[in-house]
């Protein structure tokens, strides 16, 4: 549920953008804040807060900007009649350089740099007059009065990538109905350490605090932005990759905490007692071909897949037999 409503914040500030919603902004954007801080993304940290700061100092010290923007200049809208279809500024001069570079846009440059310097002052009043001669026969033909999204075929298309996600997370888990209270990595079901749990189920708590003293301090109070920061280095699921070295028979040995669960069998099986892995990897190497969930692994070149069974026959004698018939799905295999 921690996780969900973090990308709920998320949605929130898009959803601020698309509908022009200057109060809504803000509003997500201190939620975010809390994430910048617990997560230690520093430049975020440092100007965020005061980024924020200024834009409720507006309302205040300039309030004819302030309006503007709560009019719904904050964003950018092209067609007024359709709704949730504003987007940002920066959006917006990413959209603007595409249809500069468009080949079918008006252009005209060379390698002179005076003639490449008057091609891109001049290039959005062309692109302008270019868009203006188009528009006359989209006209014609019936504007768009939808939001793109809404269209049938991209409405089913949502339908079927959001069922290939459900099927995708049912078929190796339903985090949902799971027992127990330990985090786990839902594909390979690695489990988190448990002293980095509460580090990551109180982030929000925590990046709450760090930012309201970092508000105190800095923005309210007499210390420069640019004073040194201190990490606030919340263990997270990454954090359990972090390689460990162990010794095996005086041998050292590189293993992660939560990853390479072969590698670790190994050195128990070499630790603890005497285990032929040769005679226990070459009966029991077939396991390779399914999944962790039980399914057989699709083969995708069969003629890889036969070479090796070949090679495999060639080394460990009485593994499996293959038939001498180059035809591979006569192939015959035990």
């Amino acid at each position: 549920m921690n996780f969900l409503h973090r990308v709920e914040v998320f949605l929130h500030f898009i959803e601020a953008f698309m509908n022009a919603d200057l109060q809504l902004h803000l509003e997500a954007g201190e939620k975010l804040s809390s994430m910048f801080f617990a997560m230690d993304r520093m430049k975020y940290k440092r100007l965020w807060p005061r980024y924020l700061s200024d834009r409720q100092k507006l309302k205040t010290e300039h309030p004819n900007t302030w309006n503007e923007l709560e009019a719904g200049n904050i964003s950018v809208t092209k067609k007024d009649d359709i709704p949730f279809a504003s987007i940002g500024a920066a959006h917006v001069l990413e959209q603007v350089n595409k249809q500069i570079k468009d080949p079918s846009a008006l252009i005209g440059s060379s390698n002179n740099a005076n003639a490449r310097q008057r091609f891109f002052l001049v290039a959005p009043e062309l692109r302008c007059l270019s868009s203006e001669y188009t528009n006359q026969f989209q006209r014609m033909s019936g504007a768009v009065r939808e939001h793109h999204a809404l269209q049938p075929s991209k409405v089913q298309r949502e339908h079927i990538v959001i069922d290939k996600i459900k099927a995708a997370i049912t078929s190796h888990t339903n985090p949902c109905t799971a027992d127990g209270h330990s985090l786990y990595h839902l594909i390979n079901h690695a489990y988190v350490t448990q002293e980095y749990v509460p580090h990551i189920l109180n982030i929000d708590a925590t990046g709450q605090n760090m930012y309201e003293s970092y508000v105190a301090e800095r923005i309210a109070g007499n210390i420069s932005v640019w004073a040194p920061l201190k990490r606030a280095n919340n263990k997270m699921y990454t954090s359990g990759n972090r390689t460990h070295t162990v010794k095996v028979r005086d041998e050292p040995i590189d293993l992660k905490e939560t990853k390479n669960l072969y590698g670790r069998l190994m050195v128990l099986a070499k630790s603890n007692r005497d285990v032929d892995m040769k005679g226990a990897i070459g009966e029991h190497e077939a396991r390779s071909l399914f999944s962790p969930n039980g399914a057989v692994l699709t083969c995708i070149d069969k003629s890889k897949l036969f070479h090796a069974l070949q090679q495999t026959a060639a080394t460990t004698p009485g593994a499996f037999r293959i038939s001498t018939d180059t035809t591979f799905p006569n192939a015959t295999w035990r």
